[in-house]
């Protein structure tokens, strides 16, 4: 592997991977939860085997694989449910060069699944800084990877650290990636993985506890740069986010209506944690 960027692709039996195609700029490995002992081996890429979660299989990779990671600038750590193309990647590295940022994710677009309304596609906006970045597809510099390491340790879902990462890196460091958008293609909680049962819940607690956090905080926009490479914030931001938010939360309510056991789990426990958290749990229930 010589490229200067890893791409860490959780898969499964069905993994979308195989559509994205190809860039001299990254190097793609799959880390399989899989039992088939043949699955993706002929693709041409490496494969480890991992059964546990994504987040907790990184930090073993990272102690146990350096080299893996020696001389990267960009690690995109992603769920196998993700759609979009090789061009989108190398511009998801791009960008984040570019503008300096340290965490990031591609927006999603309304013909998939939202999970956070503040992760949705908003058209116009290069990219947006926020407070927030989903662990279905967080990319970190190198630099920030390093320090947020030692929080993925036995970490199986990860529920939480989407709210509090962003606390590693500087301002206009964190952001989502309008102008680099991605499909959602498998509702929240469907994954093979997912055990519908207080697990999450008290993973959640745990984590907040480490950043001494008492609530979660709301997700929010506190910036964003438009096509034309212009800044805004406050009022002129708040007016332009306006537009797409009865589309967003259409999409949302279907996400909804497709996970009736995820629903229910949120309905149910999400109370026990005090949150002022604005995502799909708004309209849930």
């Amino acid at each position: 592997m010589t490229s200067p960027n890893l791409v860490i692709v959780r898969a499964g039996e069905n993994s979308r991977h195989k559509v994205w195609g190809t860039s001299s700029n990254w190097d793609l490995l799959i880390s399989y939860y899989g039992t088939d002992p043949d699955k993706y081996k002929g693709d041409g890429f490496e494969r480890i085997d991992g059964p546990g979660g994504k987040l907790g299989d990184t930090f073993n990779l990272w102690h146990n694989r350096p080299d893996l990671f020696k001389d990267r600038e960009y690690v995109w750590l992603v769920d196998d449910d993700v759609e979009l193309t090789a061009e989108n990647v190398d511009q998801l590295f791009a960008v984040m060069k570019a503008e300096k940022i340290h965490l990031a994710q591609p927006a999603l677009t309304l013909d998939g699944y939202v999970n956070h309304r503040i992760t949705a596609v908003h058209e116009g906006f290069k990219l947006r800084y926020t407070n927030m970045v989903e662990t279905m597809i967080p990319c970190w510099s190198i630099e920030l990877l390093g320090k947020v390491m030692p929080l993925f340790e036995g970490i199986r879902y990860g529920w939480g650290l989407d709210h509090l990462w962003h606390r590693y890196a500087g301002p206009k460091e964190t952001a989502i990636l309008d102008c680099v958008p991605c499909k959602h293609c498998r509702p929240q909680g469907t994954g093979e993985l997912y055990v519908h049962d207080l697990d999450p819940i008290v993973e959640m607690k745990r984590n907040m506890a480490k950043f001494r956090v008492t609530q979660i905080p709301t997700p929010a926009n506190l910036g964003a740069l438009l096509m034309d490479g212009s800044y805004v914030e406050g009022s002129a931001l708040e007016l332009a986010l306006e537009n797409p938010k009865a589309r967003v939360l259409a999409s949302m309510i279907e996400t909804v209506k497709q996970t009736p056991d995820h629903t229910k789990l949120l309905k149910k426990h999400m109370p026990l944690l005090p949150t002022t958290t604005k995502s799909i749990t708004e309209i849930r229930g």
